[in-house]
């Protein structure tokens, strides 16, 4: 059984389940530990702890910077999770040296300017 069946079978589940965060959260890190990252934002998007997914993000996140995959970071759809990225990698930035954060301004201006966000672009840089 692929990832998308498994979360399919919970997405049926009744919202006030307890254990759907957990399962939603297990799915991630399997997802996650696969370096399937596009099915593991799908299980984080489908969590309904707000609490675990944001830990989940910045995970995420995390993940991709520390494996080179900044292009897989830019392209993924992040949902109603666009904003909180933002503010992730805007923090990240103000948080590097000088002579460190240059490929992450590259990075945030890749982000704004893959969703045609030209506002964000100019305000940025």
């Amino acid at each position: 059984m692929d990832a998308q069946n498994s979360m399919d079978i919970f997405c049926g589940a009744e919202d006030k389940d307890p254990q759907l965060p957990d399962i939603f959260t297990t799915l991630f890190l399997q997802q996650l530990a696969s370096r399937n990252f596009s099915e593991a934002l799908s299980a984080l998007l489908q969590n309904p702890s707000e609490l675990k997914r944001s830990a989940g993000l910045r995970q995420l996140l995390i993940t991709l910077l520390a494996d080179g995959e900044k292009k897989t970071l830019v392209k993924l759809d992040y949902g109603s999770l666009t904003e909180t990225v933002e503010d992730n990698l805007e923090n990240i930035c103000g948080g590097l040296r000088v002579e460190k954060a240059e490929g992450m301004y590259d990075l945030l201006y890749s982000f704004h300017f893959e969703r045609f966000d030209f506002k964000k672009v100019v305000l940025h840089f």
